[in-house]
């Protein structure tokens, strides 16, 4: 938090990849390490190993990747403060492992990427999500209650043949162009 504080005109930071591979412990980011940077609207931490979304990030963001960071777990509360988010990638969380081309870290017992059913309820500007890679196996209708908006939704690499055939998340999804299963 201290080391941000001088950063108030910054718009986008990116600080991937900074302990992905040489790292055995969690990434810590303090609570509110970016709560000054008011005017941030970029914020990638992708392929660190965060094991959670990071608290109190700031408003402005409209792009968060956190990629590869080891979220196993995106609560009710994560991303409730991000209104103005138009891009969100959760991808390679709880990733499957049993093909993939790099370092692969599943989660425990091969559990898909837990997701509170209202974790996307503010994301209204929401235009491009990723949860390609995330072991999921049901894609609730409730995410996609408040995303009129979104218009590319990544899902690929996933466990999700009778999501698939089913379709009934697919009916919240008016503006969508692009659907990656």
């Amino acid at each position: 938090k201290k080391n941000t504080s001088g950063l108030g005109n910054l718009e986008s930071l990116y600080l991937g990849w900074n302990c992905y591979f040489a790292c055995d412990k969690k990434f810590t980011i303090e609570n509110g390490a970016f709560q000054n940077l008011t005017k941030l609207k970029v914020l990638s931490l992708s392929f660190n190993p965060l094991h959670s979304v990071p608290p109190s990030l700031p408003s402005s963001l409209t792009e968060l990747y956190l990629s590869n960071t080891h979220i196993g777990n995106v609560s009710e509360e994560d991303f409730k403060e991000l209104s103005n988010l138009r891009v969100l990638d959760l991808s390679g969380n709880c990733p499957r492992c049993f093909n993939a081309p790099f370092p692969c870290v599943p989660c425990q017992g091969d559990a898909s990427i837990q997701i509170h059913p209202l974790a996307f309820q503010t994301l209204t500007q929401l235009r491009y999500l990723n949860l390609s890679s995330t072991s999921l196996r049901k894609v609730p209708a409730s995410w996609f209650d408040n995303m009129h908006n979104l218009k590319v939704l990544d899902l690929e690499f996933n466990y999700l043949m009778d999501e698939i055939a089913s379709g009934e998340f697919l009916t919240k999804l008016p503006s969508l162009e692009i659907l990656d299963l």
